[in-house]
């Protein structure tokens, strides 16, 4: 976890500077890992018997009755930005993902500004 936070002095400093308005942003990046419990060669049996996490993830969306998926934008071949992507949905596909092996990585970014 990252916080990105300048000292009391330099941000009080800042905003003297700058606005009389008393405010602070602080922003958290985070990244989380999820191991597969698989045993290696019991991934390579499943990886060779499944489809592709793109096939996969177009037939998760076809049963829940999503697809085709709207407002939706490739960010080079395997970056799907997927706004109206459901939850229950995204969930779906996570657990047929982890079930093939596959190791899960949620990286999640906040940030919250406080002011008058």
């Amino acid at each position: 976890m990252t916080l990105i936070m300048n000292s009391p002095l330099e941000m009080e400093a800042a905003l003297s500077q700058v606005d009389t308005q008393d405010e602070l942003t602080i922003c958290i990046d985070s990244d989380h890992e999820q191991e597969s419990p698989m045993e290696e060669d019991q991934k390579a049996k499943v990886s060779a018997e499944s489809p592709s996490l793109y096939a996969l993830f177009q037939k998760t969306l076809e049963v829940k009755g999503e697809y085709p998926l709207e407002n939706c934008e490739w960010n080079g071949e395997k970056e799907l930005q997927a706004d109206n992507l459901s939850s229950m949905t995204l969930h779906s596909f996570i657990l047929k993902a982890q079930s093939l092996g596959k190791k899960i990585t949620y990286a999640k970014s906040l940030r919250i500004k406080i002011s008058d």
